[in-house]
């Protein structure tokens, strides 16, 4: 079995030395000598808890890449709607692994039965492979997301790409960063978004099918979205403007992660009704549309926005079309 960047059994060895690397580093940064800008009091938890939640979730991507070649896929909701073993191992792994370092918080994951209690609280969401099409494809467009929310504020996100080598993480308060194959941390910021030219937007082909009048937006050039941690990458290295899921069938794990990073770069989130997100604790789903891309991102697409058929109809509301399950 191959992924299209790598073998598994080469990909398999450089994660591991990947991995291996990062340990070091993050040794390091015990004296704040190795990520550049980072001041500890910024952060919502102590630094060696940092340490603990990028090694998790590096160990989590590479599990997912040594068990691909023998897993499982099943479906949910329906045929697109694909879960594999290794989805619910690294859910397993990711749960146990946030529960003893933080027992006080509430953990919620995409692969267990949907539970919140407690306004206050605060939460973590796990999507433990974000893109399950893709890793069954092996096309390497599949991430590992845990995201840190207080109330309605996301505020400390991990989104780990394997088959890029590429780990993103931060948030709002402490800025974010990436890193790449072991190397430099490289603090994120992003210019605001210039609508003097072609506004880069990333929307799905199911998106897009059910939400034509996107395509006749001025100004609006449409490259093909994947899954939200690949496409939180694409903007984070300047490859888009934005990123813009329609239908209102995204779940807070799906936004958690990338919406915290994306803040911590310089980013905004939002949806036709205003700036933020909401993080119910009755229900999972976004019923708006999601935006994140660069400043100015939101108000540009409040404005594309009243080009919807049902916009006037329905002000505030996200497209009311008929669902397709997952979130491409």
């Amino acid at each position: 079995m191959q992924l299209i960047l790598f073998g598994v059994e080469k990909f398999t060895i450089v994660l591991s030395l990947q991995r291996h690397a990062f340990t070091v580093i993050t040794r390091g940064m015990d004296m704040n000598m190795n990520i550049p800008g980072l001041d500890q009091s910024t952060l919502p938890f102590s630094l060696s808890s940092l340490h603990a939640l990028l090694d998790m979730v590096l160990a989590a991507g590479k599990t997912a890449v040594d068990m691909r070649a023998e897993v499982d896929i099943s479906t949910k909701s329906g045929p697109e709607d694909l879960v594999t073993c290794a989805d619910k191992k690294l859910s397993e792994i990711l749960m146990a692994g946030l529960g003893r370092e933080f027992p006080n918080d509430q953990i919620i994951s995409e692969e267990h039965p949907f539970e919140t209690t407690g306004a206050g609280s605060r939460r973590w969401f796990i999507d433990p492979i974000d893109g399950t099409k893709h890793y069954v494809n092996e096309t390497g467009r599949w991430s590992v997301m845990v995201g840190l929310v207080d109330g309605d504020d996301p505020i400390f996100g991990i989104v780990y790409i394997p088959a890029k080598q590429t780990l993103y993480f931060g948030g709002p308060s402490c800025g974010s960063w990436s890193q790449k194959s072991g190397g430099e941390f490289k603090k994120l910021n992003l210019p605001v978004l210039d609508e003097g030219k072609f506004v880069r937007t990333l929307i799905s082909k199911n998106d897009l099918a059910k939400n034509m009048w996107a395509s006749s937006i001025p100004g609006i050039e449409i490259l093909t979205a994947s899954s939200i941690g690949l496409d939180m990458h694409e903007v984070l290295v300047s490859a888009s403007d934005a990123f813009v899921h329609i239908r209102p069938t995204l779940k807070t794990w799906d936004t958690a992660a990338p919406a915290a990073i994306s803040l911590g770069a310089g980013l905004e989130i939002g949806s036709e009704r205003g700036f933020g997100f909401t993080y119910p604790h009755d229900h999972a789903r976004h019923d708006y549309c999601v935006v994140i891309g660069r400043k100015g991102s939101v108000e540009w697409w409040q404005r594309s926005y009243e080009l919807c058929p049902v916009a006037e109809l329905a002000p505030g509301k996200a497209v009311q079309t008929p669902e397709l399950v997952g979130c491409c």
